[in-house]
């Protein structure tokens, strides 16, 4: 008499030689898998085709099984019950919060942007969980200008932006638990030092734009040369970034405060540098040229030091004029930055401390950063350093040995 099953229990399955098929199980004529799931414990997982069938036979049993087991660990398919978020809706998460909480500068928001669009374009309907380092190579690849199926040929892009990419998809991955991007070797090198410019290089830019740089008549010399000067000394003798000075107006000068204060600034916070003698003399020299009263007044101020010729605005750049009185002065490997540089420089060699050197230049460490960079910057300041350690207790000086002469 054949045996009646229970439709509502499970039975474990045995193959064709009679033996027990670990985690197979069969239900009212559907085989299950039991399988343990993360976070889950073990569940029975109805094993099914991708057309919506199931198998028939203890061997189909067995090898939709196994074939499961394998998916479920190349993660190609996500456990029944487990709640899906896919790569473009984690970025949308992120996005919401992080503009809400709004701790970030626009500029960083829009580069953060920039590479999570490309991360949508390239798993965008991936689970966020299945995420992993193999992925993030295989988008760098693709960022860098390799074939990858299915998507489209980029323009290769630096190490750096790749890099910036990553950790901008590593803050949506954190918030969802995946840190797989944890240990992504940066593909940009370390940059290269800038090196220290002597100061005659300074005066030959200088000295080149007021004899060399053109106005929109094509006369030279012209006002837009020594305004130009006047720029790249003030930057020397300020440490102030690119952007900061293009934005400095008449009355960012404080004439009885003795200091000129920067307004728009890279961390938004506005900062003075005090006027040393050589700084107050440039500042002289631009008043004069320029035909102002050296007074601190609102009505006064709204005149830019250095406003376009074109229009009076605020000027985006300068590095196209640069780039001409570099090569006409002979100065290569230059930026505006070297002139921060050079003034930190200087500064530190003085020596003034790096707490100071740090307010004036906009650092929030406190000169941490300053001490690590700039604290080493040649021989002969560390010797002038030695020099200054005269405190301690009183020295008694060794006594004076005559050894004997042999007779």
């Amino acid at each position: 008499m054949k045996e009646t099953l229970d439709p509502r229990k499970y039975y474990k399955v045995r193959d064709d030689r009679n033996r027990l098929v670990p985690g197979l199980y069969k239900r009212n004529k559907s085989f299950y898998a039991q399988m343990r799931l993360p976070g889950k414990g073990a569940k029975r997982i109805p094993l099914k085709y991708a057309d919506g069938s199931s198998p028939k036979t203890v061997p189909q049993a067995i090898a939709e099984m196994n074939a499961l087991v394998i998916k479920l660990k190349e993660g190609k398919v996500n456990a029944p019950g487990t709640v899906v978020v896919t790569v473009a809706e984690a970025i949308k998460a992120y996005q919401t919060e992080r503009d809400t909480l709004g701790t970030k500068a626009p500029a960083t928001l829009l580069r953060e942007d920039s590479g999570l669009a490309f991360w949508e374009e390239f798993c965008g309907s991936l689970d966020v969980s299945k995420v992993t380092m193999a992925l993030a190579l295989e988008f760098a690849v693709w960022r860098r200008g390799g074939k990858v199926a299915g998507l489209p040929l980029l323009e290769a892009v630096a190490g750096r932006s790749v890099d910036l990419d990553v950790m901008a998809m590593r803050y949506v991955l954190k918030k969802f638990g995946n840190d797989s991007f944890k240990k992504w070797a940066k593909l940009a090198g370390k940059p290269r030092r800038i090196r220290l410019m002597d100061v005659s290089e300074i005066d030959a830019l200088c000295e080149t734009a007021e004899q060399t740089m053109e106005n929109h008549s094509g006369q030279a010399p012209s006002e837009y040369g020594q305004q130009f000067s006047d720029y790249l000394r003030l930057l020397a003798l300020t440490g102030a970034r690119e952007k900061e000075a293009l934005h400095l107006r008449r009355g960012s000068v404080d004439w009885t405060a003795g200091h000129i204060r920067f307004d728009v600034t890279k961390n938004k916070k506005s900062r003075t540098v005090d006027m040393g003698p050589a700084l107050r003399a440039h500042l002289e020299g631009m008043w004069l040229r320029r035909g102002w009263e050296r007074v601190h007044s609102q009505e006064a101020g709204d005149a830019l030091l250095f406003p376009s010729p074109r229009s009076e605005d605020v000027l985006v750049t300068w590095r196209k004029s640069l780039k001409g009185v570099m090569k006409r002065a002979g100065v290569k490997d230059f930026g505006f930055h070297h002139l921060r540089h050079y003034f930190i420089s200087q500064c530190v060699m003085i020596p003034i401390d790096y707490m100071t050197i740090a307010a004036w230049v906009g650092h929030q460490d406190g000169g941490v950063l300053i001490g690590k960079v700039y604290g080493h910057l040649n021989n002969e300041h560390r010797k002038r350093q030695a020099d200054k350690l005269g405190f301690g207790p009183a020295v008694v000086p060794a006594p004076l040995i005559v050894l004997p002469q042999n007779a």
